[in-house]
């Protein structure tokens, strides 16, 4: 992170002896302040953020029995929340690049350091260590890279609405059992969708992230309608901002 870089490259400066250049001066040490409390309150952010996506894994396994309930039909619990908790992970990825959009490289690096950290930090604290080799694994796919440059930001973003309509169907197709279409593939599409509807509520920090609606009528259009096209997908995406 270019502040902590900051800092380790200066720790071992004596003052007496560096030029003028280097020096650690009162203007310098007051920007430094600045931009770590600035990182510092971002970073608490996102361990709330997290926080929230765990508490909510709970509310999403209700969720799957009801709709198992409601069809009399099984669906596979692990894989489904497991696809949740990649999707999530990476379009938290695009929603802080649109917060704090990044400058040049090193502020690319910053944001993903800091969405990092607040997954391994509460991932450990609650036991679920392990589910960061997946989640990185699973979000490569969406971007399409195996690392965000500065100079592929744009084409990961196309990338993974691209990637999000092409895997929304798939998702419900095999967590179904290989069922296509009906009411329990449309259910399924509805509960990852109204997820992500639910999430952004909670990263734009309202206090009620429950669904007007207008917003779940809209979300059952789309799969009504036809099937979701990459279109679809962008329009959607594009009214969570």
């Amino acid at each position: 992170m270019k502040v902590f870089n900051w800092f380790s490259n200066r720790k071992d400066d004596n003052s007496s002896t560096v030029n003028h250049g280097k020096r650690i001066t009162v203007e310098k040490a007051l920007a430094f302040d600045r931009e770590a409390e600035k990182l510092g309150t971002f970073y608490v952010f996102l361990k709330h953020y997290v926080e929230f996506l765990l508490r909510t894994e709970k509310d999403i396994e209700a969720k799957i029995k009801e709709i198992e309930e409601s069809t009399s039909q099984n669906l596979k619990h692990e894989q489904l929340v497991k696809e949740l908790w990649i999707l999530r992970y990476s379009i938290l990825h695009i929603w802080l690049f649109e917060l704090k959009p990044p400058k040049n490289q090193n502020e690319v690096k910053e944001n993903i350091t800091l969405i990092n950290h607040a997954f391994q930090s509460v991932l450990e604290n609650n036991g679920r260590f392990d589910y960061l080799s997946w989640l990185n694994k699973g979000f490569v796919e969406y971007a399409g890279t195996n690392e965000l440059h500065f100079s592929n930001l744009k084409k990961s973003k196309s990338h993974f609405t691209g990637k999000l309509a092409e895997r929304v169907p798939l998702i419900a197709f095999e967590c179904t059992g290989g069922r296509l279409g009906g009411e329990l593939h449309d259910f399924v599409i509805e509960l990852i969708m109204t997820t992500i509807q639910k999430d952004q509520k909670a990263f734009a920090l309202s206090d009620d992230v429950s669904l007007r609606e207008e917003e779940v009528q809209n979300i059952r259009n789309t799969i009504n309608g036809m099937k979701p096209t990459q279109k679809d997908f962008e329009d959607f995406i594009d009214s969570l901002r």
